[in-house]
């Protein structure tokens, strides 16, 4: 619709696999855009740096427990239930670890990877990029949770 300028076109060209993998991963479960909000939620500047598990368990828990859709929807079964039902940090990052890390990690090709316990997202943006990558990745996973959970 030639909307983008120069510099925004070639920036989304430079980075088009990556918009791809964040819109087209697939989600059975929100785990995978909570991860990758919670990356978000640290700033344009450091968005996508190594993460553990660890570090955004409580962002992770407390995403899916301040909605009330979002509970029932993700608390389909009994242990995930049960899981949410309290905080429980050592369960919660397992479960991070387990799900959106490796599983994401798994079925990409090669733009994100859990490297030493740490998940990584294989971007090297220059600075005239990143602000533009930040805001279009982050609009890309408010988009797709908003979705996801209005389905369910």
């Amino acid at each position: 619709m030639n909307e983008f300028t120069e510099e925004e076109a070639e920036i989304f060209w430079k980075y088009k696999e990556w918009f791809g993998e964040v819109e087209k991963t697939a989600m059975n479960k929100s785990y995978k855009m909570v991860l990758l909000l919670a990356m978000l939620e640290r700033g344009p500047l450091s968005w996508e740096q190594p993460v553990q598990a660890r570090e955004i368990v409580r962002f992770f828990y407390d995403y899916l427990t301040a909605e009330s859709y979002r509970l029932r929807a993700e608390a389909r079964d009994r242990q995930t239930k049960q899981l949410l039902s309290q905080y429980d940090e050592e369960r919660i990052a397992r479960l991070i670890r387990e799900m959106p890390m490796d599983k994401w990690s798994g079925s990409s090709k090669g733009l994100v990877a859990v490297e030493r316990e740490h998940f990584s997202i294989k971007l090297e943006l220059l600075p005239h990029e990143r602000e533009k990558v930040f805001e279009w990745t982050r609009q890309i996973c408010e988009f797709r949770l908003h979705h996801y959970f209005e389905r369910r």
